[in-house]
């Protein structure tokens, strides 16, 4: 709820209201995970710039021998930062991708169900982790306490036009204006 909007309106406010505030409010949001990873990406690429101008400084200082001899191992040096960078930005995906599929497994606590899966056997192919789903099958047999026992009480469409269930009888106000700031085009059904 909104609580800050009922102290400005006053007799004014309704609950019609605080909705379409809180749908707009989260229209102009974008899932945290997003914001991360492109603000990890912003910072990697500041920093590659930073390194790029410091070796173009130290270029200017050398002969034509050591000059080719330092072009070879920039070289090789700017490929394998090039190569940790895609790594990083590919594990950044994953851990995204898991967070999100685990949230709409019906996990109640993202980081301790993903400290109980094996996620060197789970594969990130096209946006979808391959063999997420027997290992939350397997998890609910053993912990199933730390997942929802219904995940697929109540309908959302999600932005990739497929439906993802919600379980929206047990969440409060609050955590579906956060669940629809981190999926900013779900529409309730």
């Amino acid at each position: 709820m909104l609580d800050w909007l009922k102290d400005i309106l006053g007799d004014s406010y309704t609950e019609d209201i605080d909705k379409k505030i809180s749908q707009k409010i989260g229209e102009g949001f974008v899932a945290k995970s997003d914001f991360n990873q492109t603000n990890e990406t912003k910072k990697q690429l500041e920093t590659q710039i930073a390194d790029r101008d410091k070796q173009l400084e130290e270029l200017k200082k050398l002969d034509a021998p050591s000059l080719q001899a330092k072009i070879t191992q920039l070289q090789d040096e700017n490929a394998k930062q090039k190569s940790d960078y895609e790594q990083k930005i590919a594990d950044m995906a994953f851990s995204s991708a898991l967070d999100n599929a685990l949230s709409a497994a019906g996990a109640k606590n993202v980081k301790a169900v993903k400290a109980l899966l094996d996620t060197n056997t789970l594969i990130f192919k096209d946006g979808k982790i391959v063999g997420l789903d027997d290992q939350l099958t397997q998890l609910k047999k053993t912990d199933g306490y730390l997942l929802n026992d219904n995940p697929d009480v109540g309908s959302v469409q999600s932005t990739g036009g497929s439906k993802e269930k919600v379980d929206f009888s047990k969440m409060t106000y609050s955590q579906m204006v956060d669940y629809a700031k981190t999926h900013p085009n779900t529409t309730f059904d």
